[in-house]
């Protein structure tokens, strides 16, 4: 997949291990991994086995670590780039709130951020528009002819 979307022209972030990445053997034919495609590599912080807690009389552990390390990544991301957002927004003259929707099941006020860089693309565009330029292209793929 990773592979395509560098064909595509499109830029490519791989969450991942690099602990364990960097031990494991490759499983695609061509020999790479992920983080020899990746442009950017967000590492999650997980152990190589991915598992945490060692239990007295097992020879394995158990507590894998890439999901809470993976969302924890995530998170920071969107708390990251809801201030840029929020400013640019403000800079546009356009309202300077994040594009954050309340999920009701979690609570008074809780949200999540939506789509950080649809969200960019949207104030930079309606910017653009405000100034009287051009239009940003939407996406990063090749244009075609």
């Amino acid at each position: 997949m990773a592979e395509g979307a560098k064909q595509r022209g499109l830029a490519v972030i791989g969450l991942l291990s690099k602990a364990h990445c960097e031990q494991a053997k490759p499983a695609h034919p061509s020999g790479k991994k992920l983080i020899d495609v990746a442009d950017v590599v967000l590492d999650n912080g997980a152990p190589v086995g991915d598992s945490l807690l060692a239990i007295d009389g097992c020879r394995h552990k158990t507590g894998p670590f890439s999901t809470i390390g993976g969302a924890m990544v995530m998170n920071m991301l969107r708390c990251e780039v809801g201030g840029p957002i929020g400013r640019a927004r403000h800079r546009a003259g356009i309202p300077a709130k994040p594009p954050v929707r309340r999920q009701p099941d979690r609570g008074r006020g809780a949200g999540i951020l939506l789509c950080p860089v649809r969200a960019a693309r949207r104030t930079a565009l309606r910017a653009s528009r405000r100034a009287g330029g051009v239009s940003p292209p939407l996406n990063h793929g090749p244009t075609s002819g």
